[in-house]
């Protein structure tokens, strides 16, 4: 309300033929037009080259290849250039909702001032009650969610979990597809045994290990003194060697022979003359008197 008020009054103080911003766009236009090149041609048409870009002018129809002219309704640069070639003026080839008579038009009526609230009349009906409390969490119910796709799952699916429609049950019983161990009727099928973890060796043998112990076949039945001698031994490995090949065996390289130390050589004159004399002179092993003077006797 204030603001059309305020616009009004400068509209009606205005003396110019167009608005402020009208000329100054009119100004910018004719001050580009002196850098065309204008081509006339028939009919009241032109072309016009600026900055190696050529433009067809109609002056007829107020028209411009750049199609400025018609969308602002004020004469473009190329538009310009014609004009003033033909000693005309800017001014009035514009639109004339540009002109100031046109702006005193536009705020010639405000908005009336209201009255407060208590000075409304007063009608004979309920006033604008809030809208019903909704039961639920915040935020939108679900029963507003969007519509599935003829080919979408009702529930929700991630990249990792797939609808039971595309699910293929297996059972844990008889192992077929269809159905589960619960409403199994067919026998019961022996599981097969699990492969070992870890990545098997190129040149190992099989070993049956027992109970996890490291222990092999062969091994607990020689603890418990079942091994066979070596005759059954020898036929054995003949049997299993006509039926397999054994691997090579990588021998390890042989070391250079390191010539040893010689042991310095023993004085038998000098332990034997030691020993007689620690023999002489060791303490007695009788417990009487005369052993003990004998010692006595002969250390002295």
């Amino acid at each position: 309300m204030v603001r059309n008020q305020k616009r009004h009054i400068i509209s009606g103080r205005l003396k110019t033929t167009f608005t402020k911003r009208a000329h100054m766009e009119l100004e910018r236009m004719i001050e580009g037009s002196q850098f065309c090149t204008i081509s006339i041609a028939r009919h009241n048409k032109y072309e016009v080259e600026l900055h190696e870009d050529k433009y067809s002018v109609d002056m007829n129809e107020h028209k411009c290849g750049c199609i400025k002219w018609q969308m602002t309704g004020i004469p473009c640069v190329h538009a310009a250039a014609v004009i003033i070639s033909k000693k005309q003026k800017v001014e009035d080839f514009v639109s004339d909702w540009y002109t100031t008579r046109m702006w005193q038009l536009t705020y010639a009526d405000g908005i009336e001032p209201v009255q407060g609230q208590m000075e409304w009349p007063r009608m004979n009906r309920l006033g604008v009650m809030p809208p019903p409390w909704r039961k639920g969490n915040p935020g939108r119910p679900n029963n507003h969610a969007r519509k599935k796709g003829r080919y979408e799952s009702k529930t929700a699916t991630t990249s990792t979990r797939i609808s039971r429609k595309d699910r293929i049950i297996t059972c844990g019983n008889c192992k077929q597809d269809g159905h589960n161990r619960l409403s199994c009727t067919n026998p019961a099928v022996a599981e097969q045994p699990k492969r070992p973890r870890g990545r098997p060796r190129k040149d190992q043998e099989p070993r049956n290990v027992l109970f996890g112990q490291g222990q092999t076949w062969e091994g607990s039945q020689a603890s418990h003194g079942s091994q066979p001698s070596q005759g059954s031994q020898r036929g054995s490995q003949a049997s299993q060697g006509s039926q397999r090949q054994a691997p090579p065996q990588r021998q390890p390289p042989r070391r250079q022979p390191q010539q040893r130390r010689q042991r310095p050589q023993r004085n038998v004159a000098a332990e034997t003359e030691g020993h007689q004399w620690e023999a002489s002179h060791a303490p007695p092993t009788s417990q009487g008197r005369g052993g003990w003077r004998s010692w006595f006797e002969c250390s002295s």
